[in-house]
């Protein structure tokens, strides 16, 4: 534990950049779960859009 902390401490942008990737990978991770809409491809956006009198 010794180690990490001496790490940390000599190496601390290394660290908070660490944080700051692992915090946006969570971000991204639990937005693609939460989110209220439904991502399509190109091939449905074309047929719901022929199919709603667009």
């Amino acid at each position: 534990m010794d180690i990490y902390i001496e790490f940390i401490t000599n190496h601390s942008l290394l660290f908070v950049a660490l944080l700051i990737i692992i915090v946006l990978l969570l971000q991204t991770v639990f937005s693609d779960v939460t989110r209220k809409y439904k991502l399509i491809t190109p091939p449905e956006a074309i047929s719901l859009i022929n199919r709603q009198d667009a």
